[in-house]
């Protein structure tokens, strides 16, 4: 092996230990994201009691959106496990996603919140809207997570060959100089044809 080509193969490794590192930082800040997601779920699970006691006209309804909310919280749960296993290289743009979608949530669970104020149909209305939007981002951001997963995931072939390269790595730079002189004189040879 050539010292251009030893050099090519550090660079390589060094670039593919630079992403792992990149991703694993990514990983750490998305699931900060989604306990903070959680967090918001928890705070509109609040805001839904509170409308259930002081509007009791609309009491059938709030009851059913908060059946709906549970299912919405167990697919948040799923999510965040598949997220979990996906976000290793998904992360930057889920968390993105993820952003967006808090920050809708809470401007959504503030309008809520208004309309349960002026009156028992418009607040009815918002509470359906509210829920609805919460499960679609649920499943966009289940989905956005899965599809990114399946197509940049780290194959046992990759981690393999990383570990080997590695390995070598760690070999020539215990090697002597009478070793790399036998070494670079053997690559040296003509291939016989």
């Amino acid at each position: 092996m050539t010292d251009p080509d030893r050099s090519a193969q550090s660079e390589l490794f060094d670039t593919l230990h630079d992403k792992l590192d990149a991703h694993k930082m990514e990983v750490e800040r998305f699931h900060a994201d989604v306990g903070n997601f959680a967090r918001q779920v928890a705070g509109c699970d609040k805001l839904l009691r509170l409308a259930n006691t002081s509007l009791t006209q609309i009491d059938a309804k709030i009851a059913e959106a908060a059946r709906i909310e549970a299912r919405a919280g167990g697919i948040a749960d799923a999510v965040g496990r598949e997220a979990g296993r996906a976000a290793a290289l998904a992360a930057g743009e889920a968390v993105d996603e993820l952003r967006h979608a808090v920050a809708a949530l809470s401007a959504e669970a503030d309008q809520v919140r208004r309309a349960l104020h002026r009156g028992m149909g418009k607040s009815g209305l918002w509470l359906g809207g509210y829920v609805a939007f919460t499960l679609a981002m649920c499943v966009l951001t289940a989905l956005a997570a899965y599809g990114l997963a399946r197509r940049t995931a780290v194959t046992p072939d990759i981690a393999h060959y990383a570990e080997l390269g590695r390995a070598h790595e760690r070999l020539l730079k215990q090697a002597s100089e009478r070793e790399i002189k036998t070494l670079n004189a053997i690559l040296a040879r003509p291939e016989k044809k």
